[in-house]
């Protein structure tokens, strides 16, 4: 018996992709003063936003081969592109969806489970795993930081 699902085409992710950037780009301007936006762009420094789309790049990569490594383990068999390419709709509905970072967990399942016909409960898994792996390198930074924070500088107590 034949599978009526077929493979989600990466040119259907791109669409989806492109379509959430026009999405915002209307949004900023029906909804945002042009001349207020691009008079506080002209005094913000573009080194810092570099840096910080280059970390959020570089967080993406990094997610998605956490996440490739972990469906290597359960044998579910998927390039590092589209590991990538579905973290970036992961991280897209995350931020749009107001929801408490789920959406894109459910959106990479769905996609992934979708796109290879292998088992949801081993996607899904997978996923939980990456959510927790990222978790936990996120708080253990957070604690770093706030420690140094303590260590270094003293508050003003009255």
């Amino acid at each position: 018996m034949r599978n009526s699902k077929g493979p989600i085409r990466l040119n259907a992710v791109i669409a989806i992709l492109i379509v959430g950037l026009i999405a915002f780009i209307l949004y900023l301007y029906f909804y945002v003063n042009p001349a207020q936006l691009i008079s506080t762009l002209s005094r913000t420094n573009p080194f810092i936003y570099a840096t910080t789309f280059a970390a959020y790049s570089m967080n993406a990569f990094f997610s998605s081969l956490v996440w490739r490594n972990l469906l290597k383990n359960l044998s579910v068999k998927v390039s590092i592109k589209k590991t990538l390419l579905f973290t970036w709709v992961g991280m897209f509905f995350d931020a749009t969806v107001p929801q408490l970072g789920w959406s894109g967990e459910i959106s990479k399942t769905y996609m992934l489970t979708k796109d290879t016909d292998c088992n949801t409960g081993k996607v899904a898994s997978s996923v939980v795993g990456q959510k927790i792996f990222t978790i936990t390198i996120t708080d253990v930074a957070l604690g770093l930081g706030l420690g140094l924070v303590l260590i270094n500088y003293r508050l003003p107590f009255n």
